[in-house]
């Protein structure tokens, strides 16, 4: 999500950005979501951002996750990220009696 926050503030023209984390079920499945309302992506003219995108993409192959992309020329962009939480499944351990006392 750094490197979209990025894209915002160096080449979307952006007047607006917003940034949505939410868990997605009980499994420990995260979305965040970096949604402007700048110029886009135009696919066609822009040979700055290929390497961001792809710095994105390895980052959510790492993650094991999902990335999608949703931008048109002068309509904004949004980039949602979905990926399992790393402490998900992990279950919890008990507070030993003994701290669970302590005040």
């Amino acid at each position: 999500m750094r490197e979209a926050l990025s894209n915002v503030v160096r080449h979307a023209n952006a007047r607006h950005a917003k940034v949505r984390l939410a868990l997605r079920d009980l499994d420990g499945n995260l979305e965040v979501e970096v949604e402007d309302d700048g110029g886009g992506i135009d696919r066609h003219t822009d040979h700055a951002r290929p390497y961001g995108m792809t710095i994105m993409r390895e980052r959510t192959l790492s993650l094991d996750g999902e990335i999608d992309v949703e931008s048109a020329p002068g309509g904004g962009t949004r980039v949602r990220l979905c990926f399992r939480h790393r402490s998900a499944g992990i279950p919890e351990t008990s507070v030993p009696a003994s701290l669970g006392a302590m005040h």
